[in-house]
C-alpha cells in the first residue's frame, strides 16, 4: 500500500489515505492507451455532413435529351453526379456509424496506468471534503487555489449528488467537474491536475482495484 498526504479545506495537509499499489506501480503502455483513447473519440462522434445521392436529389426526372442522334454523350438524368447540381457520389452521411468496441479490461487497465502516471508525478491531489458554505464560484476558486495544483485545466472528482459543487463549479471554463463512476481516461489525460476528494478515490479503489 502506498500512502499519499491528504489536503484540509484550509490547502494543509491533514494525513494520509493508503492506495493499492496496482493504482501507483502500472507504466503507460503506449499502443494500449493509443487504442483505447482512439476508441473513445470515436464513440463521442456524432456525424453532422450530410450529403445528397442522386436518388435523392430533386428533379432530373425526364431525359434531358434522346440517346441519339445530337452528337453529345447520352444522359438519363440531370441529377447524375456528373452534373452540376447532381447527387454525390461517395460523400460525407450522417448514417455513418463510428462506434468501436472497447474491451472493458482494457478500459480498466488504460484507466489505472494514466491514474498511476498522475500520482507518480504528484499531479493528483486528494482532499477529505469538497462541501462549501455556499455553492458560490468564488468560494470554489479560493479553495483550489489553496492546494498545491499546477497551472492549467483542473479535473475534480467528487461525490454522488452534489449539486452545490455543480453550480460554483460550471462558472470556471478552466475547471471540469466529474463523478467516480462517470470519469474516464479521457478526463484524466486531458487535465493538468486532479483533485479528488477521499470518498471518491474510495470508490476508485473499488471499481478498479477491488480487494
Amino acid at each position: 500500500m502506498a500512502q499519499l498526504a491528504t489536503f484540509s479545506k484550509e490547502g494543509k495537509k491533514s494525513g494520509t489515505v493508503s492506495v493499492p499499489k496496482s493504482l501507483t506501480e502500472d507504466r503507460p503502455n503506449p499502443p494500449l492507451l493509443h487504442q483505447v483513447v482512439t476508441g473513445l473519440l470515436s464513440n463521442l462522434r456524432r456525424p453532422i455532413a450530410h450529403t445528397k445521392t442522386r436518388g435523392e436529389v430533386r428533379g432530373g426526372g425526364k431525359k434531358p435529351w434522346r440517346q441519339k442522334g445530337t452528337g453529345r454523350a447520352r444522359a438519363g438524368s440531370s441529377r447524375s453526379p456528373l452534373w452540376r447540381g447532381g447527387g454525390v457520389t461517395f460523400g460525407p452521411r450522417n448514417t455513418r456509424n463510428f462506434y468501436q468496441r472497447i474491451p472493458r479490461t482494457m478500459r480498466k487497465l488504460a484507466f489505472k496506468q494514466v491514474l498511476a502516471e498522475k500520482i507518480r508525478r504528484g499531479n493528483l491531489v486528494i482532499v477529505t471534503d469538497l462541501a462549501l458554505p455556499k455553492p458560490k464560484t468564488r468560494l470554489l476558486e479560493a479553495f483550489l487555489q489553496k492546494l498545491p495544483v499546477k497551472e492549467g485545466r483542473i479535473l475534480l472528482v467528487s461525490d454522488e449528488g452534489e449539486e452545490g459543487l455543480k453550480r460554483a463549479a460550471r462558472n470556471l471554463p478552466y475547471l471540469t467537474l466529474r463523478t467516480a463512476s462517470a470519469i474516464n481516461v479521457l478526463d484524466l489525460l486531458s487535465a493538468d491536475s486532479v483533485v479528488v476528494t477521499k470518498k471518491a478515490l474510495a470508490a476508485l479503489e473499488q471499481q478498479y482495484a477491488p480487494k
